[in-house]
């Protein structure tokens, strides 16, 4: 439940979030991989949290932001397939927001929840920077 989630059809992740079938649910760290045919476990996330956002494929994927109890996170990590590395920070913590990109570097984050919805959209370019593109608005 809440896990954040990138990749293809046949190479997918699933990383941290919650596991079990009623409230509350245990949060979990663990990542797990998807070839097609079944799930086998990966690398450990840094961190136990949910609602972040997900992009990339399974060899260079990205989480970001999320919602580690009491409190939003501003983390960001890549993921090589084996090894979750922390990389740049959001510039606004926050969670359930969105996220695209075809690899780790560049994809960009956007909307979430901080104590009210939010319309922040940051570029992530790789390395050690991330920037505000810009602010979406409502039509």
């Amino acid at each position: 439940n809440s896990g954040s989630t990138f990749g293809t059809q046949t190479s997918s992740v699933y990383a941290t979030g919650e596991e079990g079938t009623s409230n509350p649910f245990t949060r979990v760290a663990s990542t797990l991989e998807w070839n097609g045919t079944s799930w086998t476990s990966g690398g450990d996330y840094l961190n136990v949290l949910y609602s972040g956002a997900g992009s990339g494929v399974q060899t260079a994927g990205m989480i970001s932001g999320g919602f580690n109890p009491p409190s939003n996170t501003n983390l960001c990590a890549t993921y090589d397939g084996t090894t979750w590395i922390t990389t740049a920070s959001l510039s606004t913590a926050r969670r359930a927001l969105q996220s695209g990109g075809v690899s780790s570097s560049p994809s960009i984050v956007f909307g979430g929840y901080t104590t009210t919805y939010v319309g922040t959209t940051e570029e992530y370019t790789g390395g050690t920077s991330v920037t505000t593109a810009s602010t979406l608005t409502t039509s």
